[in-house]
């Protein structure tokens, strides 16, 4: 039993060097008592089952640590004099409690078993192992620390260590000594991880790298993660690194799959100014479901990705940019459409995909060549833009109503925010066509921009995509969903 001791006290030492580090904000005298409590009715209840085993009286005062000697145990000599005269007050309190129960509890279940000290012994043992485990676990996988919720329950530790084979003396005895280590143990484990994470983090070298007029890549410690720049990208010398970070389990839906941890992409001097686009590449080997999403206003956003071998990349084009944090996620709900691939707006028209937004007939074909019905260029609209339903307006004025089905939602909140006002015959035709026309009179409302044309986007269409828009020439026309889901991407 003294070997017993001896080991709990040193699991105990190792507690509360790592408590110090977790409860800095509470009082010296506060956090002493709560410290040395439950340590003194720890030792208090194997001091008094070893008295009792021993064939001594119960007599808590003479088996307790004089004050030097807890000093000594617990590294108290260098504490604030408030929280050592705490804690051994604690003590003492906890050890009185402890010892008495111990004492007799031992008693008690000397009437029916024979104590087998090398029981607790091997309980502790293997509790100490399994609840050291236990706690680095939860720490790595973001749960919280609580050791009862992990704690196997007598009938599984009798299961997984075969102690129905055993005598009644050192299975309870084992049980008992499982049970006290795993939770000290478990704690112990949790803050190892805790605290080995914190000190990576501090002496992490994350060495900033100089990309110049030359371009040049910067690449993440682990290799998967890559931030390419051709040369004339960047004027001048900028220096840029690679943060690796554990994703957080908040900021994605349901549909969403995380296949890499998060990457932070640091700018020594803020931002940069790139005259051309950039590459950013993760080594990837999964579905072709995934895709490249940036943290913005703590949301997971897809990026426009392709894939190459075993990487998937997105291209950055932006005049000006301050960097970001990225990872790769799968969409469990991707669309399979099976008419937008190798089409002049894929690229706009697969973002719009991701997202999730984009609605199919029965054969998995978007029909992007086809006219924009007004009630979907609504629907989209909330979507890109995030409407509020504290924007929403009563539509029942309007005679087709009763027929907006789906797209009910996001017309009550376009009428309730002045983007639409229906037809003078009290209709809001959301299930006819959209001319370019009309879309013109809604995005000026949208954008609070008055001088928004169409013509300056077929312009735009014809530069960059080699695509001569019927609008124009004759805004009277129908928008195709194409022209109207470029018109979105560009704008969102």
């Amino acid at each position: 039993m003294k070997r017993l001791i001896n080991i709990v006290i040193l699991a105990i030492t190792v507690i509360f060097i790592f408590n110090s580090f977790s409860f800095a904000y509470v009082s010296d005298y506060d956090q002493g008592k709560e410290h040395g409590f439950p340590v003194g009715e720890f030792i208090g209840d194997l001091y008094g089952k070893d008295d009792f085993s021993d064939g001594k009286n119960n007599a808590w005062q003479n088996a307790i640590p004089n004050n030097n000697k807890i000093i000594e145990m617990f590294n108290l000599s260098r504490e604030t004099s408030t929280y050592r005269a705490s804690f051994i007050n604690g003590f003492r309190e906890g050890f009185e409690k402890g010892y008495k129960n111990g004492f007799r509890w031992e008693s008690n279940i000397e009437l029916v078993i024979e104590p087998d000290n090398t029981g607790i012994l091997d309980g502790i043992q293997i509790g100490g192992l399994v609840g050291q485990r236990a706690g680095e676990a939860d720490f790595h996988e973001g749960k919280s620390s609580d050791w009862q919720r992990v704690l196997p329950s007598d009938n599984r530790i009798t299961i997984d260590y075969n102690l129905n084979r055993e005598v009644v003396s050192y299975r309870g005895s084992f049980l008992e000594g499982f049970k006290k280590a795993f939770k000290a143990s478990y704690v112990i484990g949790f803050r190892q991880a805790n605290l080995k994470s914190i000190m990576e983090e501090i002496n992490k070298v994350e060495e900033y790298i100089d990309v110049s007029m030359a371009g040049g890549s910067v690449i993440s410690n682990d290799k998967l993660f890559t931030l390419d720049f051709e040369p004339g990208t960047l004027y001048r010398e900028n220096k840029l690194r690679i943060l690796e970070k554990r994703l957080d389990t908040i900021g994605y839906s349901s549909n969403l799959l995380p296949a890499t941890e998060e990457y932070q992409i640091s700018i020594k001097n803020r931002y940069i100014f790139p005259n051309k686009p950039f590459k950013i590449s993760f080594q990837y080997f999964g579905l072709q479901s995934a895709g490249i999403y940036q943290l913005i206003n703590n949301k997971w956003t897809y990026l426009p990705s392709e894939f190459d071998g075993h990487k998937i990349y997105t291209i950055v084009d932006a005049s000006y940019y301050r960097g970001g944090e990225y990872a790769v996620f799968i969409n469990k709900e991707l669309k399979e459409i099976t008419d937008i691939e190798g089409h002049w707006a894929d690229k706009e028209l697969n973002y719009f995909n991701h997202m999730n937004y984009l609605k199919t007939n029965q054969n998995n074909q978007y029909k992007p060549d086809g006219v924009m019905l007004r009630g979907e260029f609504i629907y989209l609209l909330d979507k890109v833009y995030g409407w509020t339903d504290s924007s929403k307006k009563n539509l029942s004025i309007f005679k087709d109503y009763g027929i907006l089905g789906e797209y009910e939602a996001s017309f009550s909140k376009a009428f309730g925010l002045g983007y639409i006002s229906g037809y003078s015959d009290y209709t809001l035709r959301s299930h006819l066509p959209i001319s370019y026309q009309e879309v013109e009179s809604i995005m000026r409302k949208v954008l609070t921009n008055g001088s928004f044309k169409w013509s300056d986007i077929s312009e735009k269409l014809q530069k960059e995509k080699d695509f001569f828009s019927k609008g124009g020439r004759n805004t009277s026309n129908y928008i195709s969903k194409a022209e109207a889901i470029y018109l979105l991407y560009n704008y969102r």
